[in-house]
Formats: C-alpha cells, sequence, structure tokens
C-alpha cells in the first residue's frame, strides 16, 4: 500500500505472534532492497558535502523571545511543494544532513527543517518545554514564513514525530502526509516508572520547578557497546561528538509530553486524523516506549478515516535514519514511496 489518500487504513503485521513480525519484516526488507537500485546513499565521507547545501538562518518568533535556526535547501527558486522535516530531541539540523540528499527530490520539491526552541542552535531554555503547543507555534511560523503557503508534508522523527502528529490530530497543522520515525508516542519506564513520573512531573510543572532536570534522555555517553541509538559505529560516533549539548529533559518537558502523547492517543482526536500516516517502527527499541508505535498504529487504524501504515524493520535501533545501510536505505525507500504522490500534484 502507498500514502495515497484512498481513505483504506491499513496495518500490515499481526503482532501477537512475533514470528509472524520477524516473517514479514524480512519480506519487507527484501521488497525495499529491490526498490533501492535506483537510488545511491550519501557515503560517510560525503556527509559534509551534504551540510553545505542548506542555507542556515535564524528567525525570531512570534513570543518575540527566541530565535529559531532553520536549514533550507531550495533547488528551484519557486518551488511548488516542501518536506519538513523535524528531528527529535538533543538533535539539530546539520545531525542529518543527508537524509535530504538521499531522498532525491525532484527540483519542484522544497526542504525544511530546523532545531527546536531548546536544543541546538536555537534560543530558548534547554530540554524545557511548557507545552507542544509551543513547538507547533514555532513550527507553523517557520512554515508560513519559509514555504509561502505552498503544500508540504511532514516527515519527523521521535520528539519531532510527537509534534508533527500532535500538530496534525489538533488541526494546528495541515500536512499532505506524515511520515513518523520511531516516533516519541510513549515515555520509557525508566529512570523514573511511569506511575511515579506522570504525578511527579505534573506537580513539579505546576510549581513553577518545570525546569528541573528529571536525568533521563542522555543517549550519548554509553560506549558504542552499549548505545541504545544505532549499530553504525561512524554515524554514532558523529553523535557523541554533537557540536550542541543538551541536559537531560526537564520535568517541564516530561509532564508536556504526557500531556501530547494522551492528545494523540485519544479516540475522539483520532477519529479527526484524515492525513495519510506512515509509521516506521525499529523491533530494538530502547530510547522510547517500545510498544509505542504499533499500540498507536492499533488505535489509529481503529478509528482514523485516513490511511494509516506501520512498517517495523527488524533488528533496528532507534535511529532508523542513521543506521546500518540496509536498515537505513529501507527507511529512505518507504518515506518516499508513501510521501511523493503528495508532491506532484501542483508540479508543472
Amino acid at each position: 500500500m502507498d500514502g495515497t489518500p484512498s481513505g483504506r487504513r491499513f496495518v500490515p503485521l499481526a503482532y501477537t505472534d512475533c514470528a509472524r513480525i520477524i516473517r514479514a519484516n524480512l519480506n519487507y526488507g527484501s521488497r525495499r532492497q529491490i526498490a533501492m537500485t535506483g537510488l545511491s546513499m550519501t557515503k560517510f565521507d560525503e556527509i559534509k558535502a551534504t551540510e553545505r547545501q542548506f542555507d542556515i538562518g535564524k528567525l525570531r518568533m512570534p513570543d518575540g523571545k527566541v530565535e529559531l535556526r532553520y536549514g533550507r535547501v531550495l533547488k528551484d527558486k519557486d518551488p511548488s511543494h516542501f518536506v519538513v522535516f523535524l528531528n527529535g530531541r538533543a538533535e539539530w539540523i546539520e545531525k542529518y544532513a543527508y537524509v535530504q540528499a538521499d531522498l532525491a527530490l525532484p527540483k519542484h520539491v522544497g526542504f525544511l527543517t530546523c532545531d527546536h526552541r531548546g536544543q541546538g542552535g536555537s534560543g530558548g531554555t534547554r530540554a524545557y518545554i511548557d507545552s507542544y503547543d509551543t513547538y507547533v507555534s514555532d513550527l507553523l511560523h517557520l512554515i508560513k514564513k519559509m514555504t509561502d503557503g505552498k503544500p508540504y508534508v511532514l516527515v519527523a522523527h521521535s520528539m519531532g514525530a510527537l509534534i508533527s502528529l500532535y500538530g496534525t490530530i489538533t488541526g494546528q497543522l495541515a500536512p499532505r502526509s506524515l511520515v513518523l520515525s520511531s516516533p516519541f508516542l510513549g515515555l520509557p519506564n525508566r529512570p523514573v516508572p511511569i506511575p511515579l513520573a506522570r504525578p511527579l512531573s505534573r506537580t513539579l510543572a505546576h510549581l513553577g520547578l518545570g525546569s528541573i532536570s528529571s536525568g533521563a534522555g542522555d543517549f550519548g555517553r554509553a560506549t558504542f557497546a552499549d548505545n541504545k541509538l544505532t549499530h553504525r559505529a561512524d554515524l554514532y560516533q558523529r553523535i557523541v561528538a554533537a557540536p550542541y549539548k543538551i541536559p537531560g529533559a526537564t520535568f517541564g518537558w516530561v509532564a508536556a509530553s504526557f500531556r501530547a502523547i494522551d492528545t494523540c492517543f485519544h479516540a475522539d482526536n483520532l477519529k479527526k486524523l484524515s492525513t495519510p500516516t506512515l509509521v516506521l517502527a525499529p523491533t530494538l527499541e530502547q530510547v522510547v516506549d517500545p510498544d509505542c508505535a504499533r499500540r498507536w498504529a492499533l488505535a489509529a487504524h481503529e478509528n482514523a478515516p485516513g490511511a494509516v501504515k506501520l512498517d517495523v524493520f527488524h533488528n533496528a535501533r532507534h535511529e532508523l535514519f542513521s543506521e546500518l545501510p540496509q536498515i537505513y536505505a529501507g527507511a529512505i525507500t518507504a518515506t518516499r514511496d508513501w510521501i511523493m504522490p503528495h508532491l506532484q500534484d501542483l508540479q508543472a
């Protein structure tokens, strides 16, 4: 199934049987290898060259307090469509610079991305947010100023996936289609167990102590052998060498994340989701709740009027866009197959 707006809803795997998941994914992998024959992926020593393709700037947000750092790639002076790419917590524009190159977008499609408020080269309190509505407000302002109102699709990873889905499901964002990679749709049960983390974060945020660090979310200090992000050593070292350091997630961010996740799972909200949505989920997930993508896809399958598809990547860790070549190529191909039908209708 592709991402055409047919109204069909499809979750391709039976999740009560792990063996069936593996078999289905092996079949999926072989299909992706065939599909990849016409595309060439960026080599590690070519990443710097992809970074230089970006026009980097800063845009002041409507609150007047924060400047958001953005990156844009235009192959044509007046693109008719845009791919808006949202990275995850603690990430920055250049981390995924090669993704826009490997998507092999046609000239009429621009590429836009940013450092979220509170991380990367953007302003704002580090690792803190009061509400995901603030993230969405920032994104809306950026899209309005940088795309000139052109149609767009959203491709998003981890926290960026939650921002994208939350903004879409609440009617604030209007993408033609969604791709959610390793979506942050559930907090892990560590370092603070969920039954304690939810009321604790809510109480601290209410008391004005939301900027206190929870100690969670620092995944860049482990040795490669112990890391939870990727099987690829060179890209892991690139993550560790990140130019923008960020502390652990604050309790305010945790409280806001709980609220956004609850919104995305609510059946009444899912019934409004008409946007074709592809979810890419690794089987070795250890950064977010490892079952959250499956649970959300099933809930969406039961309630959403739009197409919903879940692609599972066997033996993959959280960073699908920083994984081993065969996994990464599959993620890129799945993404491209899903978004391209929504980037064609206004092409001259």
